[in-house]
């Protein structure tokens, strides 16, 4: 059953409207149920159905994304699907380590990072060339 909010004029005092709250499963159920609430001196305008202040679509609801960005879908073959997710969480783990220590690394370790930022796009040329 739906809530109805049923409009009633009074007949009396100009401008003048009051609002009841009608539980009914249709529109002529709540304005039939209506007549027997309404004060002698009230007319019945008009009745509508109560929209909920529950569910539905609000900014800035549901889970944050997990890459801090937005995303994209893309549909891959299963065969690569666990291949392609491990990349790219090596991706992160790397972007995440170059940014956090960008400035403490020598130039040394930087070398060594560089290497590994090159071994991981050979691997993804590899899985994509397969």
């Amino acid at each position: 059953m739906a809530v109805w909010e049923v409009s009633l004029l009074c007949e009396s005092i100009i401008e003048d409207v009051k609002t009841l709250e009608i539980e009914a499963p249709s529109k002529d159920a709540a304005l039939y149920a209506a007549q027997d609430k309404c004060p002698d001196d009230y007319t019945i305008l008009s009745a509508k159905k109560k929209l909920s202040s529950h569910g539905g679509a609000r900014p800035g609801a549901g889970q944050p994304s997990k890459f801090g960005e937005k995303t994209k879908v893309v549909r891959l073959p299963e065969s690569i699907a666990n291949d392609v997710e491990g990349f790219v969480q090596k991706y992160q783990d790397l972007k995440f380590n170059l940014q956090t220590s960008k400035q403490e690394l020598e130039p040394r370790k930087n070398l060594v990072r560089a290497k590994e930022a090159y071994d991981l796009v050979l691997e993804l040329l590899f899985i994509l060339e397969s």
